[in-house]
């Protein structure tokens, strides 16, 4: 992920091949730096998030997660 994330943030899933439904969404649960529960995390830094949704065992490498406005249709952002 890139720029800065926060713990409650919702995302959506863009794959490279139109296979993937248009209502996939993911919730960050969790972001851990060295073994510290953080709230965010921002550039340069790294740490492991947790997400969790339906979509979850279907990532693969090469998925697109992309950040949604608080609140926001995903229908609003597919244009």
């Amino acid at each position: 992920m890139g720029g800065v994330v926060r713990v409650g943030q919702m995302f959506t899933c863009e794959r490279p091949s139109p296979s993937t439904a248009a209502d996939v969404r993911l919730s960050l649960d969790r972001i851990e730096r060295y073994g510290r529960d953080v709230d965010f995390v921002d550039p340069p830094h790294s740490a492991r998030v947790h997400l969790s949704g339906d979509w979850l065992p279907t990532l693969v490498r090469g998925d697109i997660l992309s950040s949604l406005p608080a609140g926001a249709p995903i229908d609003d952002l597919e244009t």
